[in-house]
């Protein structure tokens, strides 16, 4: 198998070109299938999501020494040059800069492209003082750089494909020895470690053979601690929010995702910081019900993790820009964003649910996840095209038994009954009496059937099927009379058919 050799690709721009600097990682994406893998090359974009946290007198000094690494410059400006860093008169500028200065100096050199997106005329012609400072950066690289416009992000997206092909074709046969940035010194072992030091709350599965070493721990964390991940001579995680963040983007883009979602320290840390992620990203504010409900969702589903953490947020940004000083348009940008927001998780969640990739358990407990159907209706004007609606299979997460995780149940009465629980909680009343039905059709455990009796009970008392849920609480009670609950059931059960 031909290992695929990482070129890097650092992405400078100032928070107005979102949607272009996602459409250059969707670039380098396409590249990379249609042709850098054949090439022997793997094109891996470096964004601020990247950048390792840590501490210095300056934020850019954290991002220079991806610049430094860097194969390929990619520098994108539209509107907004940034703010000044001390060194040059906004980040780009400073990042710009610097690899100029490696241009200037290394053999083989590095790739530096611009590419400006054009104002409008009316704002070309009357510029503030950030677009005029783009305006004169731009006349002052016209002659030291590949330096190209554009008008729209396709055609953005077009111009750099065929940059990035070019110069893979161009470079496939004589690679250059590759420098690597201090955030890919950390390995698929190194998370292992890193794992051991977040809290698991379940079995992290490692097969026994794959434990590290005392020597290789060792050597995973000073890693760690290299990539500003640990507290100096400390075995503990650093706790601020972009260490968070990129812990996070590390873990979600390996194998141990459903490890780490798991772990007490991404649970605690998702209570802390989430509604500052989603202000951030979103521009929502989260409280309430919202927080409450959208928390338990990115404590079960990697997929939802991702879209909320580092999905795309080009339709909030433009949301948010929209909006200006109209408080009306401002409490209804909030609506539609935490609705979009939550539209885009639930999505991602009931992927991972259909592929059994949810954690199993949750507060300590069992955790059973369905999704429970889809809708699907197009119309024309004058009339319904199609409606199609449909109920999904009944999936349970039987982590404790021999049954594989993710693997549909079905055969045992104990997880039927199991199942028709679940549903009833998820007032699914009609769903969860089949399962009731077909558990007590099996061979149950005296208290099983007596509880599952009571359950199946109290489904049919919120049908107010009267008569058949006073008969099972009373068969329950036959079975063993000291069911306090199955007593109360009972009586409510006769009181609402008004005995």
């Amino acid at each position: 198998m031909r290992t695929l050799e990482p070129v890097y690709a650092f992405i400078a721009s100032p928070g107005d070109v979102v949607d272009a600097r996602f459409r250059a990682r969707r670039a380098i994406d396409r590249v990379n299938r249609l042709v850098a893998k054949q090439s022997g090359i793997l094109l891996e974009a470096v964004v601020w999501e990247n950048i390792r946290p840590g501490r210095a007198d300056r934020a850019q000094d954290l991002i220079n020494p991806y610049v430094d690494a860097a194969h390929i410059f990619i520098g994108i400006l539209h509107q907004r040059f940034g703010a000044p860093t001390g060194l040059a008169e906004s980040g780009t500028e400073e990042e710009f800069n610097r690899v100029v200065e490696r241009w200037k100096r290394e053999n083989p050199k590095p790739e530096v492209w611009v590419w400006f997106k054009r104002p409008t005329p009316e704002r070309s012609a009357n510029p503030d003082d950030q677009l005029q400072h783009v305006l004169d950066f731009k006349g002052r690289i016209r002659d030291t750089t590949l330096y190209k416009e554009f008008d729209d992000e396709d055609a953005f997206q077009d111009s750099l494909e065929d940059a990035l092909a070019d110069w893979v074709h161009e470079r496939a046969g004589r690679r250059p020895a590759l420098m690597q940035p201090p955030l890919y010194g950390v390995n698929e072992r190194d998370l292992s470690v890193l794992l051991s030091l977040l809290g698991m709350t379940r079995p992290a599965g490692l097969p026994a053979e794959a434990v590290p070493s005392a020597e290789e721990r060792d050597a995973a964390l000073q890693r760690l601690s290299m990539a500003g991940i640990l507290a100096i001579d400390q075995h503990a995680v650093q706790p601020d929010l972009q260490t968070f963040l990129f812990v996070t983007g590390r873990f979600l883009s390996s194998a141990r995702a459903l490890d780490y979602v798991s772990t007490m320290y991404y649970n605690e840390m998702l209570t802390r910081h989430l509604p500052e992620i989603v202000q951030q990203r979103h521009h929502a504010t989260l409280v309430g019900t919202p927080l409450d409900e959208l928390t338990l969702l990115l404590k079960i589903s990697p997929k939802a993790v991702t879209v909320v953490f580092f999905g795309d947020t080009t339709r909030y940004d433009n949301l948010f820009a929209h909006v200006g000083q109209d408080e009306r348009l401002r409490v209804e940008r909030q609506r539609l964003a935490l609705e979009l927001l939550t539209e885009q998780a639930l999505l991602a969640a009931a992927e991972d649910i259909q592929h059994g990739s949810t954690v199993t358990h949750l507060d300590g407990k069992l955790l059973a996840v369905k999704v429970l159907g889809m809708k699907i209706a197009a119309a024309f004007r004058d009339r319904l095209a199609f409606a199609v609606e449909h109920r999904f299979p009944i999936a349970v997460v039987r982590a404790d038994t021999a049954f594989r995780e993710g693997q549909m149940a079905f055969g045992s009465a104990e997880i039927h009954a199991d199942v028709g629980l679940a549903l009833l909680h998820l007032d699914e009343y009609v769903l969860a009496l089949q399962s009731f039905d077909q558990a007590l059709r099996g061979e149950l455990r005296d208290e099983v059937r007596a509880a599952t009796l009571n359950n199946r009970g109290l489904a049919r008392l919120r049908l107010r099927d009267y008569p058949t849920a006073i008969a099972d609480f009373q068969a329950a009670l036959q079975l063993n009379p000291a069911l306090q609950e199955t007593q109360a059931n009972l009586s409510e059960a006769r009181r609402q058919r008004g005995d």
